[in-house]
């Protein structure tokens, strides 16, 4: 996703300092966008404007704002655009220490995947000063919806994504009952779900429901994801037996190696594991 906001903002002609932790990857993206790759993330804010943070959870926010060399020990105060998707907590404290450094701080999780956001069709809810959720480097990626003060735009993002693990996580289920009494998924697909309400969902999937093809967003990620859903409910006294379930559901596919898969394919995982209790059974 860092790479794809560098692309789309090296296109639409802005000036780029970049920073990962993969020193190769960073020397291969800034040779072929023309940025300068820079030796740490406060190098990068003391040379930036505006500060753009993507990376994959909580630690990695916390080391690149606030590490020995992170975005807050630059000597002039830059706006540091949070979008990652992070827990509701990181976030409040993040906004804590930038504001009390005189930095500027703004929510902008992106919803959407690399190639959106290539495209300039992402959409962002953003938290923060309205001015600052205006800047021009947001608006080259999407379609920025403001909505107030921060953690609003994580709570947008997190309640998005929860809905999207939600439906694919029930699609599991389906489809591990229906292997289980003897229905192949795919035909359960094209026989039953295809013809019903449900058919835009399984259409917009498509093969990404089965194991094995490209990866756009992992699974490990997911799992990350409803964690952070989970714990964000639990900590307003609301249920979050639901998150947790989906949680399980992608702590499940890690257990057996598949961490990296695309998130839709937790369905023909739960399909194969359907399939080998049919399987067994017959043995028996």
């Amino acid at each position: 996703m860092g790479s794809a906001v560098a692309r789309r903002l090296a296109e639409k002609g802005f000036e780029l300092v970049l920073w990962t932790r993969d020193r190769e990857k960073l020397g291969k993206v800034a040779k072929e966008l023309g940025a300068e790759a820079a030796s740490s993330p406060r190098e990068v804010a003391e040379k930036a404007d505006d500060t753009h943070i993507v990376v994959s959870d909580d630690h990695a926010l916390y080391g690149v704002v606030t590490g020995p060399e992170g975005v807050l020990g630059a000597q002039e105060p830059t706006t540091i655009i949070n979008q990652v998707t992070c827990t509701i907590k990181a976030s409040t404290s993040i906004a804590e220490m930038t504001s009390s450094k005189g930095f500027g701080y703004v929510e902008a999780p992106i919803i959407g995947g690399p190639r959106t956001v290539e495209r300039g069709e992402a959409i962002i809810p953003c938290s923060g000063e309205e001015e600052a959720c205006g800047t021009e480097s947001l608006l080259a990626l999407g379609s920025v919806v403001y909505l107030g003060h921060p953690p609003k735009a994580l709570a947008a993002k997190l309640g998005f994504n929860h809905v999207f693990l939600g439906i694919v996580s029930a699609l599991a289920d389906a489809f591990a009952l229906a292997e289980a009494y003897g229905i192949e998924w795919e035909n359960y697909v094209n026989l039953v779900l295809s013809k019903t309400w449900l058919r835009g969902i399984v259409e917009r999937y498509g093969d990404r429901l089965r194991l094995g093809g490209k990866t756009s967003f992992a699974s490990k990620l997911a799992a990350k994801d409803a964690r952070y859903v989970a714990e964000a409910l639990a900590e307003l006294g609301l249920d979050a037996s639901l998150a947790a379930a989906i949680t399980n559901h992608y702590a499940a596919m890690i257990r057996e190696g598949y961490g990296d898969a695309d998130y839709p394919s937790v369905a023909g995982f739960f399909a194969m594991l359907g399939r080998k209790l049919r399987e067994g059974k017959a043995k028996n």
